[in-house]
């Protein structure tokens, strides 16, 4: 089954190797804009034996929250067999 991914990434280098490594792993990325002005969503894991592994977000900013009606209408979404959809590019306004 082929797959795709709708989301959004900054004008950054972090976008550039998120968008490299999906398309060496043989998902869609033309239907992820880059949004001019904004950074890529990043969550760094800490490890701290035996058993703590934290998180830390870096949202602030992020593009993915930056998606437009128009970015969702030029995604395959109504003509695919499975659809996943996550609820945190839904947590900001206005979507």
């Amino acid at each position: 089954m082929k797959s795709a991914l709708l989301t959004a990434v900054g004008d950054d280098q972090i976008a550039d190797f998120v968008l490299a490594f999906l398309n060496r792993e043989g998902v869609e990325t033309r239907f992820i804009p880059r949004k001019a002005g904004r950074r890529t969503s990043a969550v760094i894991m800490a490890i701290q034996p035996p058993d703590r592994f934290p998180l830390t977000f870096y949202r602030e900013g992020c593009a993915d929250r930056e998606l437009t009606t128009d970015d969702v209408g030029r995604a395959p979404v109504t003509s695919s067999a499975i659809v996943l959809v996550t609820g945190t590019g839904l947590s900001h306004e206005p979507s």
